[in-house]
């Protein structure tokens, strides 16, 4: 994960010395995502910076990993706040029909419900019809 954030750290540098925001908003929510996984804390500024740079863009996939890497930053909090923004997050996802979206958010819950101890979540993921559904089918990777 350091080898990604040093990348993804290079590749927004580089766009924002070509004045490139688009490119440098993709770099920025994966630089986000990647410290989610491994610094939270750090994430939180980064997916600050992520939103700012996407502000008046259009730009949906990277919105949407924007946000599932501020979800991840999340993972593990108790109560069903996580839960229910993966909620909406997963409407938002299958209205765009992104796959790559969909996958990684499955996998954020994965580690949401694995963090919090529950087994019987994890195991009962509704990732079954939501990634297995005609629109996101694994074969489309």
């Amino acid at each position: 994960m350091g080898h990604a954030a040093t990348a993804y750290a290079v590749a927004r540098t580089e766009a924002e010395q070509h004045g490139n925001i688009g490119e440098q908003a993709i770099a920025q929510a994966h630089l986000a995502l990647t410290y989610a996984f491994t610094n939270p804390a750090r994430a939180d500024r980064e997916v600050t910076l992520a939103e700012r740079l996407l502000a008046g863009l259009d730009q949906r996939a990277t919105t949407l990993t924007a946000q599932i890497a501020a979800l991840a930053r999340d993972a593990g909090t108790p109560g069903p706040a996580v839960d229910d923004r993966a909620a909406l997050l997963r409407t938002e996802i299958t209205t765009a029909e992104i796959t790559a979206a969909a996958l990684l958010l499955e996998l954020v819950l994965t580690l949401h419900h694995t963090v919090r101890e529950d087994d019987a979540a994890v195991r009962n993921e509704p990732s079954d019809s939501f990634c297995r559904s005609s629109r996101f089918s694994i074969i489309d990777w």
